[in-house]
């Protein structure tokens, strides 16, 4: 494995509002056009609704069952650094929602 790859795992989407979340899109651009030139890549990975005690406080009614495991959601975030050259420098990826890539 390359070890010339950054990945940051990234807050959910929905949980970054207004100012924030621009500005958080600003940085993620920002090192992947720094890094773009060096050969590090730079993804940003956000895992994925998940079934955690945090989530379950967060949103009780969430229906447990559609929720992923969090090994699973590592699992995912595995393969995607694996296949890390599948995707463009400065991707913002959600996990949950790639397909597990062999």
């Amino acid at each position: 494995m390359d070890l010339d790859l950054i990945t940051l795992i990234c807050p959910p989407l929905e949980l970054s509002l207004g100012g924030t979340s621009a500005r958080e899109f600003f940085e993620y651009d920002r090192f992947a056009a720094e890094l773009r030139e060096t050969g590090v890549q730079f993804l940003c990975v956000d895992p994925g609704d998940m079934d955690t005690a945090m989530h379950a406080a967060a949103i009780p009614d969430a229906d447990r069952s559609q929720l992923q495991k969090p090994e699973d959601a590592a699992r995912r975030i595995l393969e995607i650094i694996r296949h890390a050259e599948a995707f463009p420098n400065g991707s913002r990826l959600v996990a949950s929602e790639l397909e597990v890539l062999q």
